[in-house]
Order: C-alpha cells, then sequence, then structure tokens
C-alpha cells in the first residue's frame, strides 16, 4: 500500500509539473472487477477505496505545494535532495508560502521557507532545491517531507524509506 500510494502521488503530481507539454494522466487500473495479483487498482474489491485513491485525489487539488524527489528509499549520511514546486490550476493568480521540513522518528526539522510570489492561472512554479544530509540512523522505517503552506489549502506529505547504510549496520552489529 505505501508503495503504490507514494508511486501514484509521484505519476500524477510529475504529470502537472510537465504542463504545457503533458496534459493529463490517466490510470487505466482505477478499479479491476475482481482480485488480482498486481493489485495496481486504487479501489479495491469489492468497491474499497484504497489509501492511493486519497493520494491521487490530494495530488489533483487546485492548487497544491509538491516535491520533485528522485527516489523512494534514503539512507543515513545521505543528501536528501528535492525541487519545491507549487501548482495552480485555478483561473486566479494565486501566492504563498511553502515551508519545507523533514520528520525522522517524530523529530520535525525545518529546512527552509519559500514565498512563491505570483503564481499565474493554470501554471506551476518551480521554488528553491532543498539539501539535507540525513543524519545518524535511528531505529525508524520511515522519514517525511512536509510542506506546510501558508495558506492551509496546499499542505503535502511524502513518506519515503529511511535505511541504514551498511557500514553503519557492520558497526551495529560489533557494539551488540
Amino acid at each position: 500500500n505505501w508503495l503504490q500510494t507514494e508511486g501514484y502521488k509521484a505519476a500524477f503530481e510529475e504529470s502537472r509539473r510537465q504542463w504545457p507539454h503533458c496534459s493529463m494522466a490517466i490510470n487505466w487500473c482505477f478499479n479491476e472487477p475482481w482480485i488480482t495479483a498486481a493489485g495496481n487498482s486504487i479501489i479495491g474489491y469489492p468497491n474499497v477505496k484504497k489509501p492511493s485513491y486519497y493520494a491521487v485525489q490530494s495530488s489533483l487539488r487546485p492548487t497544491l505545494a509538491t516535491a520533485r524527489i528522485p527516489k523512494f528509499s534514503w539512507q543515513n549520511g545521505e543528501l536528501l535532495s528535492f525541487e519545491i514546486w507549487y501548482h495552480n490550476d485555478t483561473p486566479l493568480k494565486t501566492e504563498d508560502a511553502v515551508t519545507a521540513a523533514v520528520e525522522i522518528g517524530g523529530e520535525k526539522t525545518e529546512l527552509l521557507e519559500w514565498k512563491t510570489g505570483e503564481i499565474n492561472a493554470n501554471s506551476c512554479k518551480i521554488g528553491p532545491t532543498v539539501n539535507f544530509v540525513l543524519p545518524a540512523c535511528r531505529e525508524v522505517e520511515y522519514i517525511k517531507i512536509h510542506l506546510t503552506t501558508e495558506s492551509g489549502r496546499a499542505d503535502n506529505c511524502y513518506k519515503l524509506l529511511y535505511r541504514c547504510s551498511e557500514k553503519d549496520n557492520a558497526l551495529r552489529g560489533l557494539n551488540e
């Protein structure tokens, strides 16, 4: 469920970033009529909405702060780097502020704030690139990236896999 949810979210948000070269994304596996091994549907049998359904719904809001994240799995010591974007698919110009934060083991660290300036109607705007060296490995499986907006309408969150490096795993084995 987690990978499907984050994967669909990334696919739909990236399609929006590609405007005007890409005008839509279609999930042809919307509702499979029976239980399948692949499980690509966002509505399961018999009419059960999966977490990925809500992720796609959220990714298609008229205004949305998004992160272009190059991968889903990260290790401690790596440079977590991602671009911030803002989508405005409304008929009016808008303006907002986006705060990017990373959460590891319940501890949240604010990384930067981006004042978007004016964003034209039916457009998207690229903002800054966030860079953060992931700290020493903790007993957590996931990190979260939070994009919080001043307006409150365009907030977003991403859940990414977080692993200890092989070196840290070896050191941990020696200390036990």
